[in-house]
């Protein structure tokens, strides 16, 4: 929590969004699925595993996905 709030403060500082205000979940999921990462239909996640270590990984669910994108107020 403490590095999502740290990361929350920078982008705020910098006048950038932290939310999906108007956003539709729903295109922003198709088009995901276009990534140069997708492989077999299949998405490759760039996560962060805390401040500046990343990890690629191809098994988060879509649970996962839809509640991620929810959190940050996009509309389905």
């Amino acid at each position: 929590e403490d590095e999502t709030e740290r990361q929350r403060r920078v982008l705020e500082a910098f006048q950038l969004p932290v939310s999906l205000d108007c956003v539709d979940t729903g295109s922003l999921k198709e088009a995901m699925t276009l990534d140069k990462k997708t492989v077999g239909g299949a998405i490759r996640w760039v996560l962060l595993d805390g401040i500046g270590r990343a990890v690629t990984r191809g098994d988060v669910p879509e649970a996962v996905v839809d509640l991620a994108l929810e959190s940050l107020g996009g509309r389905s």
